[in-house]
């Protein structure tokens, strides 16, 4: 697997890019995930819960993955899974629950998701792949400094960081 650089550890790319990161700094792979960001805040603008759990699918060494849990962690002030295990190409997928209530959002193809909330029917939602030309128009739109996209690398600084030090400990 390699990232859109060619790199053939994104999550190391990701890592370093976070390590490094510097006002004013933008990545594609934070861009890919403007449409997934929107919807999951508009499903808990529609349907607020105390999210205590959630889960992000995504393929193996996924960056973006790694990065939406780490947003994720940080707006929701709680841990975050990823599960690794799910076939398909970049996310997969993302519940919030909370108690018995989930609300998830599942994209098997490029192009839709399945929407599901509490007390409603599941139903589909545009979430399309984007091609690299548009995710460029997406970013020249917008040329000021990102705070949220620097939140989230601090947070995904600090998910590597508390796992190296459970390895740490592991091996003690």
């Amino acid at each position: 697997i390699t990232d859109a650089m060619g790199d053939p550890n994104p999550l190391g790319a990701l890592e370093v890019r976070a390590r490094n990161y510097c006002e004013g700094d933008t990545d594609l792979t934070w861009t890919r995930l403007t449409r997934w960001r929107g919807l999951l805040a508009a499903a808990l603008d529609a349907y607020p819960m105390n999210v205590d759990r959630a889960t992000v699918s995504a393929a193996p060494e996924n960056a973006a993955g790694t990065l939406l849990a780490a947003w994720l962690s940080d707006r929701l002030d709680i841990p975050v899974t990823i599960d690794r295990g799910r076939h398909g190409i970049g996310i997969t997928g993302v519940a919030l629950g909370s108690g018995t209530d989930e609300i998830t959002v599942t994209r098997t193809d490029g192009n839709l998701a399945r929407f599901s909330a509490p007390g409603l029917p599941s139903r589909l939602v545009a979430l399309p792949r984007r091609d690299v030309n548009t995710l460029l128009a997406e970013e020249l739109r917008r040329l000021d400094d990102d705070p949220i996209y620097a939140e989230a690398m601090a947070s995904v600084v600090r998910r590597i960081d508390r796992a190296v030090a459970r390895g740490q400990a592991a091996q003690a």
